[in-house]
């Protein structure tokens, strides 16, 4: 039989309201969670500034004290088996999804979330846990990566779409 899958999804980054939900789903406090997180799908905007939502969202997993490991899907070779949590963090979800493709990690990122492990992620990597991404082609360009993939990782039944309140996006959602 297989466990229940485990989500946390979010538009932006982690609040400190939402910590006690995290903890629920986990089973354990925030310090003793063990998170890879993958910022890849951030990779084609080339930006670390400060105010950047990359930056935004690791400081703000920082400030929950869980333990943190970056994970760049370009040179990881694991299965995420040693993690309590995955964070799949914002940017371009046709690029992360054609980046899990062509490494080769749907697979472990399905059976991850399926092992009763948590699939958390923001913006992007919300999208992508869904059946399709087909439909955020109007938000996010899809000529980012060498191929578009429409086929989400079908983790949820149901696209759930974030920023549906955010004035710059709202819109198109």
């Amino acid at each position: 039989s297989s466990m229940a899958i485990k989500l946390f999804l979010t538009s932006t980054e982690i609040l400190p309201h939402q910590y006690e939900y995290l903890e629920k789903l986990a089973g354990k406090p925030l310090t003793e969670i063990s998170c890879g997180l993958i910022e890849n799908a951030a990779d084609p905007y080339n930006d670390d500034s400060e105010d950047s939502f990359k930056i935004i969202n690791r400081n703000a997993l920082a400030d929950t004290k869980l333990k943190i490991t970056p994970i760049d899907l370009r040179s990881y070779t694991g299965d995420f088996s040693e993690f309590d949590m995955i964070w799949l963090g914002g940017g371009n979800t046709f690029y992360l999804r054609w980046l899990i493709e062509e490494n080769n990690f749907k697979d472990k990122i399905v059976n991850f979330a399926k092992s009763g492990k948590i699939y958390a992620g923001s913006s992007a990597g919300t999208i992508v846990a869904g059946p399709t991404i087909e439909d955020v082609d109007t938000i996010d360009d899809p000529d980012v990566p060498p191929q578009r993939i429409d086929e989400g990782l079908n983790i949820t039944k149901y696209v759930v779409l974030p920023h549906v309140n955010n004035p710059d996006c709202k819109d198109e959602i």
